[in-house]
């Protein structure tokens, strides 16, 4: 999975309408949860916020578009993999490369505790999102996943006023899903490689733990995530080097461009 950015304010505050930027995301990441190879990446990110009253573009996020209240949020929830050059990696040497994924779906939070004095709140966040693998020539689904999560997110925290996100909670997929990354098919299996076709159903469970800063034309990010695979449909699958996956990563953009417009904002 890729960069996922936190809210950036705890309170309401009078804001911009709209803030515009770019910046460099470094990332170390494995080839596919499970792997026991990983690798670095640098690539630009786009930083873009806008705060409409129905509609709201936040990081990862796609804001408001279904449904609003105080307790209850559904969005438009986005995500996405890279692509696994088959040939650099050991447990898949002579299979297909891996496509890149996209993912997207609705994603609905509930609200469960919210301080506005010490400035956290506690959520429960439950997306469900259609994967698709994205090449030159085609496009194609590759099932669904959910990752249901209890986050805690406390905001303004220290001399650095950082802003600090905890997410934990299962993942869960399907057959086509569990099949891109952890199947192994007659042709493509070996000796040490045997024949795999997983089911659908837990997927590991996740702890995410994010930080995000903004210093006047300046926005910084650093997240890690660990995966735990035990008890998985596709624990046996042969693909499947490590029972657990640590990924990582920072980034920092530079907002040039920012409306004169200001909105009142209760993030």
């Amino acid at each position: 999975m890729l960069w996922a950015a936190l809210p950036g304010l705890g309170e309401c505050a009078e804001l911009p309408l709209w803030e515009a930027g770019a910046g460099l995301a470094v990332l170390n990441i494995p080839d596919y949860r499970g792997s026991d190879e990983q690798r670095f990446y640098v690539f630009p990110i786009p930083y873009l916020i806008y705060r409409g009253e129905a509609f709201r573009v936040d990081g990862q996020r796609v804001r408001e578009l279904l449904l609003r209240s105080e307790a209850l949020q559904l969005d438009l929830s986005l995500n996405a993999s890279v692509p696994v050059n088959s040939s650099r990696n050991k447990a898949r040497q002579g299979m297909p490369d891996l496509d890149p994924t996209v993912e997207i779906g609705p994603s609905l939070e509930i609200l469960l505790a919210r301080n506005r004095e010490r400035d956290w709140k506690v959520t429960v966040t439950v997306p469900v999102r259609a994967v698709f693998a994205v090449n030159l020539s085609r496009i194609r689904g590759v099932g669904w996943i959910s990752n249901p999560r209890i986050n805690i997110d406390f905001f303004n925290v220290g001399p650095g006023k950082l802003n600090v996100g905890l997410g934990v909670g299962p993942v869960f997929a399907d057959r086509l899903y569990h099949q891109h990354f952890y199947g192994v098919e007659p042709a493509d299996a070996l000796p040490d490689r045997a024949v795999f076709s997983p089911s659908g159903g837990y997927s590991g469970a996740q702890i995410a733990l994010s930080a995000t800063r903004r210093f006047a034309r300046v926005w910084f990010g650093a997240f890690v995530r660990v995966d735990a695979l035990d008890g998985t449909v596709f624990s046996k699958s042969p693909l499947l080097k490590r029972r657990e996956s640590v990924m990582g990563g920072v980034a920092l953009s530079w907002i040039f461009a920012e409306s004169k417009a200001l909105v009142k904002v209760d993030e």
